[in-house]
C-alpha cells in the first residue's frame, strides 16, 4: 500500500508530503512522513528505505526537491514550533524557499522559512521572538521571514517575487 493510499485510508487530503528518509531505521522502524493537509501539519509513520539517506520533498509523486536528514530534521522541528504557534489560526501559508527549495542545498545549508500572516494577529515582538527561538536546529541555521498577508500578494518587491515563484508552498490555510 502507498503512503497516499494509506492517507485517503484515513480520509486525509494530502496537499504535500515531506519524505523523511533514513537508512539508519531500516531495522528499527519504518521512515517518517511529515505530512501537510488541508492546511495543518501532523506526523504519520510509513515505510520505505532511500538507501542515500535522502530527504525527499514529493508532491503528486513528483520530486520537488532533496535535502539531507539535518536538514529534514530542522524542516520537522520548525514544522512543529509553526503548529504550535498557529493555534489561533493566524498563519495563512509557509514557504520553503532559497537553495534548499531550489534543490541546490549543500550539506551544512539554511533552511529559509517565509510565513505569511492572515492578519497583524502576531505582534512584532512574537514575530522576533519566534525567530530568535528557532534560528537554529542540530546545527542547521533557520531563517525565518514573517509578512503580512495583504502585503505579500500586493507586493512586487524582488525578494516577494522570488518566494512566490521558486519557493515550495509547504502549508496553505
Amino acid at each position: 500500500m502507498t503512503p497516499a493510499s494509506r492517507s485517503k485510508n484515513a480520509g486525509v487530503f494530502l496537499n504535500l508530503e515531506i519524505l523523511i528518509q533514513n537508512r539508519r531505521c531500516a531495522m528499527k522502524r519504518t521512515d517518517q512522513y511529515l505530512y501537510l493537509a488541508n492546511g495543518r501539519l501532523h506526523r504519520s509513520l510509513f515505510g520505505a528505505i532511500n538507501e542515500k539517506g535522502e530527504v525527499k520533498i514529493v508532491k503528486d509523486n513528483q520530486v520537488l526537491t532533496r535535502m539531507n536528514e539535518k536538514q529534514a530534521k530542522a524542516l520537522g522541528n520548525i514544522a512543529r514550533k509553526i503548529k504550535e504557534l498557529d493555534n489561533q489560526k493566524s498563519i495563512s501559508a509557509v514557504y520553503l524557499y532559497g537553495s534548499v527549495a531550489r534543490g541546490s542545498a549543500h550539506g551544512m545549508s539554511d533552511l529559509d522559512i517565509f510565513i505569511v500572516l492572515n492578519d497583524n494577529d502576531l505582534t512584532p515582538e512574537e514575530c522576533r521572538k519566534f525567530r530568535i527561538e528557532n534560528s537554529s536546529f542540530n546545527d542547521i541555521d533557520i531563517d525565518i521571514h514573517f509578512e503580512n498577508r495583504n502585503i505579500f500578494l500586493k507586493s512586487n518587491s524582488t525578494y516577494h517575487t522570488n518566494i512566490k515563484k521558486e519557493g515550495l508552498e509547504l502549508w496553505t490555510a
